[in-house]
């Protein structure tokens, strides 16, 4: 099953030697969900100049053009944006299944974005866009709200939650709320 450029059921979401030159900029691009070491899920963090950011968000860029050189690393010292690329579970799989590791990826999303913020990275705001319904879902169980007024394209939707102001807050209760959740599940199977 092909999503874009990447294959579900591959060992590799992406080609190892682009991937490596990914993480070269950015060790924060890639996350991956592997079960009996099929890939199910994964998402992807950047940070862009501006200008790519909005190219993106408008639909005149895609992400299958982003190149290595446009990737940024995240630093420490100045306030940045954080691009979500893709967060996506593979659609072949059945509905509890995806369901379920659907919840998997927003948790360690969510520990991840917290963790970074915890850590000192100056988090504005963090970006994303979709084009279909389940990807739609991830994103709003992620904080993010449309932009509808940005998109060119209709199958296109952008997403933004201003994690400085707000999204700390919102990733902060949805941790809770998946902790309380997978402790649920914990007692059922006990």
């Amino acid at each position: 099953m092909e999503i874009g450029i990447r294959c579900f059921g591959d060992t590799y979401i992406t080609p190892l030697a682009e991937r490596l030159r990914f993480q070269e900029k950015n060790k924060y691009t890639f996350h991956c969900l592997k079960v009996d070491q099929q890939v199910v899920g994964y998402f992807s963090l950047f940070r862009f100049t501006p200008d790519l950011q909005d190219r993106l968000l408008c639909g005149t860029s895609i992400e299958r053009d982003i190149r290595p050189e446009d990737v940024l690393p995240f630093s420490q010292h100045e306030p940045f944006d954080i691009y979500v690329d893709v967060i996506v579970v593979d659609p072949a799989l059945p509905l509890h299944l995806r369901n379920l590791y659907a919840g998997l990826l927003i948790m360690y999303y969510t520990e991840l974005i917290l963790q970074l913020a915890d850590d000192g990275y100056a988090i504005e705001r963090i970006y994303a866009v979709t084009t279909t319904p389940e990807g739609a879902n991830l994103t709003r169980r992620l904080g993010m709200q449309p932009m509808e007024q940005k998109s060119q394209l209709p199958e296109r939707l952008a997403w933004a939650c201003n994690f400085k102001q707000e999204g700390d807050q919102i990733y902060r209760k949805l941790k809770e709320r998946l902790a309380r959740y997978q402790s649920k599940v914990a007692h059922q199977d006990a």
